[in-house]
């Protein structure tokens, strides 16, 4: 078995926490601006994870809710307007008495701060590709405009070093900036240079993944589409994080980014 096929019947497990009573289990709520939910007597924003979920009412908008059940896989399943999350909806299996948290929530926009999520915030350039990258479609997107740089004065991506041999340069570019398969190799190690007007360069470094790699992990996150997921949003939320927990964060990103989240 390989490593990311012991990953994915293991990461359930991750920070699994035991729930106060044995009607309750917790979960991960994901919805849009307008969405709200009943806790209690307490009405709160998206994003948001719940020790207890059972009972939860959903007042306004549309939410996803995940949670892991009794087979420790994690389950997303989608609520509307005025329906109450509850055991009894939940699939054949129920949920398990333990929680879960998607450290994903703490890059979602919202009124969950990272503190509360129990996670830390990304803690690189947004919109740069950074640590392990997939490229599951082999393409490298950059977004400047995310970290706030637009239309850097010049941008040059090398392999290897910042002395390495060029494989882009860009001067004066807007928006985002698209490398197509080919001007790239899989294996190999990049730094990416970006300089803004009147400003020192910044630098970062990645390493792109093998073309094995890249087929191990498509097989994984296509097993994830079997009935775990009610929705895309529910599906992309269970990749992004399955890539997350395997250090792939920039392909994480770009998952959620695709789906229409707004990522802080």
């Amino acid at each position: 078995m390989n490593r990311y096929a012991i990953a994915i019947t293991v990461f359930a497990v991750l920070c699994a926490l035991p729930t106060p009573s044995s009607a309750a289990f917790s979960c991960s709520m994901v919805g849009g601006e307008d969405a709200t939910v009943q806790i209690g007597k307490s009405v709160h924003r998206m994003p948001l994870w719940a020790e207890n979920c059972e009972g939860v009412r959903v007042l306004s908008g549309g939410i996803t809710a995940c949670y892991v059940n009794q087979a420790e896989r994690r389950v997303c399943r989608d609520y509307a307007k005025g329906q109450v999350i509850s055991e009894k909806s939940l699939p054949v299996g129920g949920a398990a008495r333990f929680g879960t948290r998607f450290s994903i929530l703490g890059w979602l926009k919202g009124d969950l701060s990272s503190e509360v999520a129990g996670v830390r915030g990304m803690e690189k350039l947004a919109g740069f590709p950074y640590e392990r990258v997939l490229l599951l479609d082999d393409t490298l997107r950059i977004n400047p405009v995310r970290a706030g740089l637009s239309g850097p004065e010049r941008f040059e991506l090398r392999e290897g070093g910042e002395k390495g041999a060029v494989a882009l340069r860009l001067e004066h570019h807007n928006g985002e900036i698209e490398i197509k398969p080919g001007q790239l190799r899989r294996g190999q190690s990049y730094t990416w240079i970006v300089q803004a007007s009147g400003a020192p360069p910044i630098s970062g470094q990645f390493h792109l993944a093998s073309a094995e790699e890249v087929e191990e992990v498509r097989a994984i996150l296509k097993k994830l589409e079997e009935g775990q997921a009610s929705s895309k949003v529910g599906l992309t939320l269970l990749q992004a994080q399955w890539l997350m927990d395997a250090n792939f964060s920039f392909d994480a990103e770009g998952q959620l980014l695709a789906a229409g989240l707004q990522l802080k």
